[in-house]
């Protein structure tokens, strides 16, 4: 009895060792295929490895890596959910959970996974992106700025943060500019403008005078939004959504001539009832009806071709077609 016990065990122990050998060698050729960019073959591998042995926690890596190169998110979480089970405290494979969770658009799950790993490294700069833009896409802008001041504090160099950030600073303003409190709402707008200089100094960016010249309009600070915009526009000469700004700017201060002179620039960008009506505005002030009814034709002309507008503002004259039709009597 005890040499057929004897027998059976060394049965198993050498059916292990087989299998963690496949295993092995199923997991190297994963790896190869993986490095030359064989993805879906190196995932069958992988799988292959898991399956042999699945306590190989390297195959189960493996596999999320390789369906993490597919973008299969689904089948990339799975794999690192397993692999987390094998190694709870791993936690390159937490940040790269929550990664795949925000990558599949699982903010509330991203978030979740990031805390946890950030409970035992506060400064991961990767950990704290996930959390800042995940939040900010769930639209929880507390939650979201407190993430990217810290990554600003560790000095990021990603533009994006600064511009969210920014964001957030200038939808706080709003805020608090419609509650009447105009304490707060200077801070929070002065806190906006700081961190898109604090960008420039960071990188010299056509998108961060863009959004700054776009806060002072919309606060009605138009001789700085002008400034702000003409230096986005030297940066970057085709930007359609600053040289509109620009010529909406340089119409409230009444500098016409500049106005219509970027205005022109603006209509061979973008030809639509909204660029012409505000050239026709511009003309009309300046006191020059023939041009200004030229404009408004114009207008009248694309809206009826049914142009497309890729913003909220292409409804410009939709309503205020009778405006525009009253112009040109």
């Amino acid at each position: 009895m005890k040499k057929i016990f004897v027998t059976a065990l060394i049965f198993v122990i050498s059916t292990i060792f087989v299998f963690a050998a496949d295993s092995a060698k199923l997991y190297n050729e994963g790896v190869d295929l993986l490095k030359s960019g064989s993805y879906a073959q190196a995932a069958e591998k992988f799988k292959a490895s898991c399956i042999a042995d699945k306590t190989n926690k390297a195959a189960y890596l493996g596999l999320a890596n390789a369906y993490f190169k597919l973008k299969k998110w689904s089948d990339a979480a799975a794999a690192l959910r397993d692999y987390l089970k094998l190694s709870p405290a791993d936690k390159k494979a937490q940040s790269l959970l929550a990664t795949v969770y925000f990558n599949s658009k699982e903010y509330a799950k991203a978030t979740e996974i990031a805390k946890k790993a950030l409970s035992s490294q506060p400064n991961d700069k990767v950990l704290l992106k996930i959390l800042g833009n995940a939040n900010y896409k769930m639209r929880k802008y507390g939650e979201a700025k407190q993430y990217f001041e810290k990554l600003i504090a560790l000095k990021s160099t990603s533009l994006a943060e600064y511009h969210k950030l920014a964001n957030i600073y200038y939808l706080e303003y709003k805020h608090y500019k419609k509650k009447k409190n105009r304490n707060q709402a200077f801070v929070s707008f002065n806190k906006a403008i700081e961190t898109l200089k604090a960008a420039n100094k960071l990188k010299e960016n056509a998108k961060n005078y863009y959004l700054m010249g776009k806060y002072y309009y919309f606060a009605r600070k138009y001789n700085d939004a002008q400034q702000a915009l003409t230096k986005a526009v030297e940066l970057k000469a085709n930007d359609k959504k600053a040289l509109y700004y620009l010529v909406k700017s340089l119409y409230k201060v009444k500098d016409y001539t500049k106005a219509a002179e970027n205005g022109e620039k603006l209509a061979k960008l973008s030809r639509n009832s909204k660029t012409y009506a505000l050239l026709g505005d511009i003309h009309r002030d300046n006191a020059d009806k023939t041009k200004a009814k030229s404009e408004y034709a114009l207008a009248l002309k694309y809206y009826q071709k049914g142009a497309t507008y890729s913003d909220k503002y292409g409804k410009y004259c939709a309503g205020n077609i009778k405006y525009i039709k009253s112009k040109l009597k």
